[in-house]
C-alpha cells in the first residue's frame, strides 16, 4: 500500500495476484508482493510490476537464482533496451532458450545482457543480437560479467577514432564511416569486423583484436568475431 501512490486503490487486485502466483508457483504470497512492491518501486505500474513478478519467478524456476538477482536481471536489462514490461517474458525465454542450446546458464548471460544493455542498445542491438555476441565469450570464459566488460570496452573501441584503431580497421578493408563521411554503427562495424576475420589466421586475429581493443580484451573480442554465427 505505501508504493502504490495514485494506485492504492488497487491494492486488493495486487493481493489476488499475489495470491495466485503464490498458488501457482510455490511461494508465498508475500514474497510475491514484496517482490510486486520493488518493481513499483523500479518506476513500474501495478500492472507492469504484477508481469514482472511472474517473469522474474520463471527466472528464479529456469536459472536457479534467487529473486533479488532475477528481479535485478530483468530491471536493468528492460531499463537499459527501453523496453516494456512485457518484454519481460521475451527476455525470459531468451535466456531459457539460449542456455538450453549453448554452454551458458541463465545467471551469467542474464548479468551480461543486463551490463550490456545500455550500450548494445545505443549501438543497435536487438535483446536477441545482444544474447548472440555475449555467448561466444561466456562459453569460453563463463563469466557474464567478462564478457559484457569485453564488449562495452570492444564496442566503444570500434567507433574510436583513434589511428591505432583506424589503421587496424583499414588493414582488414573496414570503415568507420559511410559513403557520406557519417561515422557507421557500432554493430555494422563489428559485423564487418567478424566477416574480414574469416580470412584471417589465428595469429592475424590476435594482432588485429590487439590493435583494436587492446591486449586485455583481444582474446575474448576474437570469440565474439568467430563466433558471430550464433
Amino acid at each position: 500500500n505505501k508504493v502504490l501512490g495514485e494506485e492504492s486503490d488497487r491494492l486488493r487486485e495486487a493481493q489476488d495476484k499475489a495470491l495466485e502466483l503464490s498458488q501457482a508457483y510455490g511461494v508465498s504470497s508475500s514474497e510475491v508482493l514484496a517482490s510486486m512492491a520493488n518493481f513499483k518501486q523500479a518506476g513500474f505500474s501495478l500492472s507492469e510490476s504484477m508481469t514482472l513478478t511472474k517473469a522474474s519467478l520463471d527466472l528464479v524456476i529456469a536459472g536457479d537464482l534467487d529473486a533479488a538477482e532475477a528481479s535485478d536481471i530483468l530491471v536493468a536489462s528492460l531499463k537499459g533496451f527501453k523496453a516494456p514490461a512485457e518484454d519481460s517474458i521475451r527476455l525470459t525465454d531468451l535466456l531459457n532458450e539460449v542456455s538450453n542450446n549453448y554452454a551458458t546458464n541463465v545467471r551469467e548471460l542474464g548479468v551480461g545482457m543486463a551490463t550490456l544493455s545500455p550500450i548494445a542498445r545505443g549501438m543497435g542491438f536487438s535483446m536477441e543480437e545482444t544474447a548472440g555476441i555475449l555467448t561466444p565469450v561466456i562459453e569460453i570464459f563463463r563469466s557474464g560479467d567478462e564478457a559484457a566488460t569485453a564488449l562495452k570496452t570492444g564496442l566503444l573501441k570500434l567507433i574510436d577514432d583513434s589511428k591505432p584503431v583506424r589503421d587496424a580497421l583499414e588493414s582488414i578493408g573496414v570503415s568507420q564511416t559511410d559513403a557520406n563521411g557519417a561515422m557507421r554503427s557500432g554493430k555494422d562495424i563489428l559485423y564487418d569486423v567478424a566477416n574480414a576475420f574469416q580470412g584471417l589466421d589465428q595469429n592475424q586475429k590476435m594482432y588485429v583484436a590487439s590493435q583494436l581493443v587492446g591486449i586485455h580484451q583481444a582474446a575474448r573480442m576474437v570469440e565474439v568475431f568467430d563466433g558471430l554465427g550464433k
